[in-house]
């Protein structure tokens, strides 16, 4: 009985390699044209993580100033550096810029405006902050946020 040997060919052909390349490089290419939106996404929320605790830490501060102090001290700007670190003064360094201005709180439904004579144990503190490598009130990239503080009796 003679055996019979199979020649069946091992490996792969040029046209298979050629087409798993081609799959393999439109994968990858379509990686590394989503890394810059990425890594723009990283940095956004990042920057927004630092303003937050800005914000918490003017407002502690907002909240351990007496109270009868407040409106004789705005407007308030506190100046930042790109990591969160306080400067006394606007610099070159400067990143963040927390601009905080007291006025009597507005209502819903009062159109005529603050509520003096029925609260006057209540101010709102409004937080501007303007970031970027320029950091000016005018700036496109600002927030504000708004809080209410009361007369503790402190």
């Amino acid at each position: 009985m003679a055996v019979r040997l199979s020649r069946r060919p091992r490996g792969f052909s040029l046209v298979e390699v050629a087409l798993a390349l081609g799959i393999v490089s439109f994968g990858l290419m379509v990686s590394v044209s989503l890394l810059p939106v990425s890594l723009k996404t990283i940095r956004d929320a990042s920057e927004r993580t630092i303003e937050s605790q800005l914000v918490d830490a003017v407002k502690s501060d907002l909240l351990m100033t007496p109270y009868g102090t407040l409106r004789s001290s705005s407007p308030l700007s506190y100046y930042f550096d790109q990591e969160g670190m306080a400067q006394d003064t606007q610099s070159s360094e400067t990143y963040y810029r927390l601009t905080v201005e007291i006025h009597d709180p507005l209502y819903p439904g009062h159109d005529q405006g603050p509520l003096q004579a029925v609260d006057a144990g209540l101010v709102q503190a409004k937080i501007t902050v303007a970031s970027g490598p320029t950091v000016t009130v005018a700036n496109k990239d600002t927030r504000t946020y708004s809080i209410l503080i009361s007369d503790a009796g402190l």
